[in-house]
């Protein structure tokens, strides 16, 4: 795929985030996103879903591929969490992506597919 390229997050999730070992690099901030930036982007998609919006833009989602099966989030971690903890909320027990955070390898293993954050 071409960069810069308006894609689905179904697309997203199918394509990247269910066929790479995806993790957010130790350069990368904690989450950060409060209850009302969470519930903004919640209640926009769903906005958009009601309207039958075909398109909805998120924002920038970057990743870098490692060539090794590997791939760092670079920008959007703060959306694709917020959508998983979305997700999970809406389906705890379906399983959709994992992806792990580099700062945390050494110590509590996170596995979001499993557990929601």
């Amino acid at each position: 795929m071409g960069n810069n390229q308006m894609v689905s997050f179904d697309y997203i999730i199918n394509a990247y985030l269910k066929e790479y070992d995806i993790y957010i690099p130790l350069i990368q901030r904690n989450y950060k996103w409060d209850s009302g930036t969470a519930s903004k982007l919640a209640a926009d998609l769903w906005k958009a879903y009601l309207n039958k919006q075909e398109t909805y833009t998120a924002g920038m989602i970057t990743l870098h591929n490692e060539l090794n099966g590997k791939m760092q989030l670079i920008d959007g971690q703060q959306r694709i969490i917020t959508l998983y903890m979305l997700l999970k909320y809406l389906k705890p027990h379906d399983e959709y992506f994992s992806f792990r955070m580099e700062r945390d390898e050494g110590s509590i293993k996170l596995n979001i597919r499993d557990k929601a954050i």
